[in-house]
């Protein structure tokens, strides 16, 4: 009876696939489902040579990436067979983590503290360093501190903080005056402790008012003003307005004052100037035992600690002498300087992306003073990163002399081309056996899985590497394995075998025919064994008769030849492979 082929069969293949959080480890989807609109064609009769797995780390997504072309139909039953595939996906979801940005506190005038937070939900010894940021802003307030950080394999959600800046005490104290009875008022003035960031006295509200009287005698002089003014809690003191007789000797002392920008050089404002309401008094009349230096190098503020009392009068001619001491006040202001990280771009190839360049801006650092930089910016998947870094003072710099405003730049990874990964499976004979294709970014990871085919050895198991900048062809070559073929004969009615074994080493769906040895004294039921070789080893045994059975048979026996899966008729007892009886 011939079988017919049918018209057309669908074999409907469905890749495996799965979804993962992102946990560290690799997830593998493997295999198919296969769906057959025919019941007699079954997964037996087709070969399928291609790569159902799939493998995947990080988050993303990986198609498993089967072809009709991977499936071959082995029956000849059928030579019309349709495969129709449909792709899944292997899926790894950013895991969810929380960045909780640690809140800090300054005084006005201080430099800011390091910015900090924890990072909850990473996992296994993953460790991620957010880069830390704040609303830009000196005044007293409190401003947002932000966190970024970029991952792929995390979702994060960013919890900010608030870096808190309080006001700064500052002292407004009126000066001690001195006047002659009846001469004129002396200009009432302050001085002013404990401005920073380069604010100067004309930013603090203040009136100056002194008790009443002309008399010679000691008066009040009071400053007042509002508590709270901008970034500073002012405290104001009072001084004493002193009035003396007519005939006294007021001998003024105002030491030297000046500002000037931090430039690494020291300033010299020692001395202070002379002002006598009596011609026939002079500097010479007096000593001063005190100092009036007034030297400095580093931005800050500085003043003189003169007092009345370091000043004696000399000159036995003027009893009634008094001395009125203004203290000078050296001003050395920090240089702005800002820092800028590079922007840097590039397409993705597996690497981190850098840029070392700092631009530095501003008034720029003091002759042979500077940073050291240390980039921690860095950015290797697709997506964009701040390049952030941070800096060490060089030798001889302080960085106190310096308010500095950072910037980072922009880290950028375009998505890359990508190239072929070819890999054709062939026997060694030449045979093409199926193509495995798959796109590849230039730089990402590929590991492939060599298809097993029953009855032969690969010379390659796994194709793995990293793409390159152009297409990839690989060929994998599959070689028989050979199988072993053992024909043992026994005498019908006798123990053991009566000769050496016939033993053939053949490759699965080889062919074979093996005459049966010619053993003298015994006589074969058979006089050839044909068949296929299948992919194991196979194990005949052929009976062989002997005299005495021959004389008990006592009739003529016909040849006949053990085919695969036939008896033999008219064969009593014969064993095939492992205890199969042909009856």
């Amino acid at each position: 009876m011939a079988i017919l082929p049918v018209e057309e069969v669908h074999v409907k293949i469905t890749a495996h696939g799965g979804e993962f959080t992102y946990d560290t480890q690799n997830h593998t989807v493997t295999g198919y489902d296969v769906e057959i609109d025919n019941p007699l064609y079954t997964e037996e009769d087709f070969l399928f040579s291609g790569n159902a797995s799939v493998t995947r780390r990080n988050a993303g997504t990986s198609n498993m990436g089967l072809s009709a072309a991977d499936f071959s139909n082995l029956s000849n039953n059928f030579d019309n067979v349709v495969f129709e595939v449909t792709n899944r996906n292997l899926v790894i979801a950013p895991k969810a983590a929380t960045i909780t940005v640690q809140n800090k506190f300054k005084t006005y005038g201080e430099a800011d503290p390091l910015l900090t937070a924890t990072v909850d939900g990473l996992a296994g010894t993953d460790a991620v360093i957010p880069a830390m940021s704040r609303e830009a802003g000196e005044n007293v307030g409190t401003y947002t501190i932000s966190a970024t950080a970029a991952d792929p394999n995390y979702t994060f959600t960013i919890v900010p903080g608030g870096l808190t800046i309080s006001p700064k005490t500052l002292t407004v104290t009126a000066d001690a005056k001195i006047k002659t009875f009846g001469g004129d008022e002396p200009g009432l003035s302050v001085t002013v402790d404990g401005l920073v960031n380069g604010d100067t006295a004309d930013m603090i509200s203040y009136t100056l008012e002194r008790e009443g009287g002309e008399d010679v005698g000691t008066y009040r002089i009071n400053a007042i003003g509002s508590e709270f003014q901008g970034n500073y809690n002012v405290v104001f003191n009072s001084a004493e307005m002193t009035i003396v007789p007519e005939d006294t000797v007021v001998v003024r002392i105002t030491a030297n004052k000046g500002e000037y920008k931090y430039d690494g050089t020291e300033r010299d404002l020692s001395g202070y100037e002379v002002e006598i309401n009596n011609e026939l008094y002079s500097e010479d009349d007096f000593t001063f035992t005190g100092s009036s230096e007034l030297k400095a190098t580093n931005a800050g503020t500085y003043r003189t600690a003169m007092t009345a009392e370091d000043f004696t009068n000399d000159n036995p001619n003027f009893e009634n002498v008094v001395f009125e001491v203004t203290n000078g006040e050296l001003v050395i202001t920090k240089r702005q300087v800002t820092l800028t990280s590079g922007d840097a771009e590039k397409t993705y190839d597996g690497t981190a992306l850098r840029n070392g360049d700092i631009t530095v801006g501003g008034d720029g650092f003091a002759e042979g003073e500077g940073l050291i930089y240390n980039m921690t910016g860095s950015i290797t998947n697709p997506g964009t990163a701040e390049n952030t870094f941070n800096w060490f003072t060089t030798t001889g710099t302080l960085e106190a002399n310096y308010d500095i405003t950072k910037t980072n730049g922009t880290l950028t990874v375009l998505p890359s081309t990508t190239h072929t990964l070819t890999i054709r499976y062939e026997t060694a004979g030449g045979r093409d056996i199926s193509t495995f294709r798959r796109e590849y970014a230039v730089g990402e990871q590929y590991e492939v899985v060599t298809p097993a085919m029953s009855g032969y050895a690969a010379d390659e198991e796994t194709i793995s590497g990293i793409m390159g900048n152009a297409d990839v062809t690989i060929t994998v070559t599959y070689s028989p394995i050979l199988y072993t073929l053992t024909i043992h004969y026994t005498a019908v009615g006798e123990d053991g075998e009566v000769a050496e074994p016939t033993v053939l080493h053949l490759a699965a769906g080889e062919a074979y025919r093996a005459a049966v040895a010619n053993i003298p004294g015994y006589e074969s039921l058979l006089d050839v064994i044909t068949g296929t070789m299948p992919a194991s080893d196979r194990s005949i045994t052929v009976p062989m008769i002997g005299e005495e059975a021959s004389k008990i048979l006592g009739r003529g026996r016909p040849t006949m030849i053990i085919e695969d899966e036939r008896t033999a008729l008219g064969i009593d007892n014969a064993v095939l492979g492992s205890g199969e009886i042909i009856e």
